[in-house]
């Protein structure tokens, strides 16, 4: 059954409908700033609550980094909509209804077509924070709604989820979510913290990891491998946005805003971005190799 259409703002009408009718009619809608949360009924609120701060706290950061390093936010503030399923049973017979069969093991995504997000909060097999998964499919949504990436395909995948992993671990930092902005030496004094679970995992692997065979490849194609994958574009990602000024990860942001990759344009992002990497490292593609080699080892 469709949710009175009076209760909803009007732009987020159909993404909210979208989901109650994934809930089988029977979900609740809260809200906190910007950001509609659609819910399962069995999700306490408690776990809401703990949702909405984690979004809250990721997403200021994000628009921080942005506003500081001129990144080409086309909309900016946008409007999220995000489903909190209470368990993975009902989250995986979504995907199946949504033809995403192939996310199924997964504990949250963002879909490729409505402009949504979900994650399951009720149970974590994989002794992932539940706040960590609901931060970093923000991220993408956000990513997409701002136009800071014009479509899912202008970005490599490894640029997605390196991005993600750049803001999600704030979801579940100590210290009080309203003042989470690290102050210290960098781009007008805003500097990106590493991802310590990311980086144990990096300084695992880094050794074995040819940073320039997974940019031409976009290597990561199976959330299932979890660990490797997501560290290796964390690390890149991570240099982008800290090597020398800086500067990098914006300008590239930036120069994928401008190309708008489409998926029939010919040009793989993948190799739209590591050519534009090559030229504007220059000679000095070694030193940024040992940039991403030592990610975060201060």
């Amino acid at each position: 059954m469709d949710p009175p259409r009076s209760n909803f703002r009007t732009h987020d009408d159909a993404r909210v409908a979208h989901l109650i009718e994934a809930f089988g009619g029977s979900g609740r809608v809260e809200r906190a700033g910007r950001t509609t949360f659609v819910v399962a009924n069995e999700v306490d609120s408690a776990a809401v609550r703990s949702a909405m701060v984690a979004v809250g706290r990721t997403i200021r950061e994000i628009e921080s980094w942005a506003a500081v390093s001129q990144a080409q936010v086309r909309n900016p503030g946008p409007s999220l909509t995000i489903g909190l399923f209470a368990d993975l049973d009902a989250y995986d017979r979504y995907l199946v209804s949504e033809s995403l069969r192939g996310l199924s093991g997964s504990l949250g995504m963002t879909h490729p077509v409505r402009s949504v997000c979900c994650a399951v909060v009720g149970e974590s097999p994989h002794g992932v924070d539940a706040r960590t998964i609901i931060a970093h499919e923000s991220v993408h949504l956000w990513t997409l709604r701002s136009g800071l990436c014009p479509a899912w395909q202008a970005w490599p995948r490894w640029l997605h989820e390196g991005f993600a992993q750049l803001w999600d671990h704030l979801a579940t930092a100590a210290g009080d979510p309203a003042t989470a902005t690290s102050q210290a030496p960098g781009s007008s004094g805003f500097r990106i913290e590493p991802n310590r679970d990311r980086q144990r995992d990096w300084r695992r692997i880094a050794n074995s990891t040819d940073v320039e065979r997974f940019l031409r490849t976009d290597m990561i194609r199976d959330h299932r491998r979890h660990g490797d994958d997501y560290a290796t574009c964390w690390a890149i990602t991570f240099a982008l946005a800290t090597w020398g000024e800086g500067a990098l990860l914006p300008e590239l942001v930036n120069h994928l805003v401008v190309q708008d990759l489409q998926p029939f344009s010919g040009v793989p992002a993948e190799k739209e971005t590591l050519g534009w990497l090559k030229t504007r490292v220059g000679g000095k593609w070694a030193e940024f190799a040992d940039c991403v080699a030592s990610a975060g080892r201060t």
